[in-house]
């Protein structure tokens, strides 16, 4: 049956012990029950983007007391992938503050992306807007909405794309001072948790990342999110700009779940095309 935005709103609506055996159901039979997958989510050039994303502190266009900073040297990205595998992520991802980039651009990043896979890391990129196939092909070869109706569109989106995303960011809105954002609303947390859910439903065999907003997030949220799907995480204390859940709390919850960190022999490298969910 395919989804509809009708048939997304009923399973979001359904009573809580509900749609958690729905998802608890959906994620056992495609991932193991207890394993997160721990990923390193580093900026290799921040601020004086262009864009004015409302959430965004690397717009240029807002006043948030950012430090702009070139493309990162090889050496430094390297370095930053070995710390990132020796604390136990398999996944290493790359985010780069502009509209889009160049060739050149593109030729620094495919460096970047390659050395990370020779470490056996996976490895992911966010980079704005490719200007055209070449620059997708080049990087193949190198190996927000504001309701809930808004975010299960997104969903719908998703899920009837000729193959569905091998991973599914979903982040809670950091309100970073300086932002149009910065006195939004917080989302209510219970509708953040069927958010979780319902894409463990309607992506059963994608990896869905608890990721930007972590840090505000108490324990018993987080392990919410996790018994209804989620299962991986931004591991270490930055994200992009933004402060992260502190490493050592993830530990400590991890053992307390009994929770294990996914192992480097259990993935494929690749890179993956992601799709973000802003909340």
């Amino acid at each position: 049956m395919a989804w509809t935005l009708s048939r997304a709103m009923q399973v979001f609506n359904l009573p809580m012990a509900e749609l958690v055996y729905q998802a608890q159901t959906a994620h056992r039979l495609n991932f193991p029950a207890n394993v997160i997958q721990v990923s390193t989510l580093l900026s290799v050039k921040t601020g004086s983007c262009p864009e004015n994303c409302s959430y965004c502190p690397q717009s240029a266009r807002y006043k948030t007391g950012l430090k702009k900073e070139p493309v990162m040297k090889l050496d430094d990205v390297i370095k930053a992938a070995k710390a990132a595998k020796a604390a136990g992520s398999t996944r290493f991802c790359m985010g780069a503050a502009w509209r889009g980039p160049t060739d050149r651009n593109i030729a620094t990043i495919s460096e970047m992306v390659r050395e990370v896979k020779n470490l056996g890391l996976e490895t992911c990129a966010t980079l704005g807007l490719l200007k055209d196939e070449k620059q997708a092909r080049t990087l193949k070869e190198a190996g927000m909405g504001e309701t809930n109706e808004d975010r299960i569109k997104m969903l719908i989106t998703l899920v009837n794309l000729p193959s569905p995303p091998e991973s599914i960011p979903i982040n809670k809105l950091i309100r970073i001072p300086g932002t149009p954002l910065e006195n939004a609303e917080e989302v209510d947390p219970i509708d953040f948790i069927r958010t979780i859910a319902l894409t463990r439903i309607m992506m059963p065999s994608s990896y869905v990342r608890l990721s930007a907003g972590r840090e505000n997030m108490s324990q018993e949220m987080q392990t919410l999110c996790f018994l209804v799907g989620a299962n991986s995480i931004f591991y270490g204390e930055k994200l992009l700009t933004a402060s992260n859940y502190a490493p050592e709390k993830d530990d400590i919850l991890f053992k307390k779940l009994g929770y294990q960190k996914q192992k480097l022999e259990e993935l494929q490298t690749n890179i993956h095309i992601q799709a973000k969910i802003a909340i």
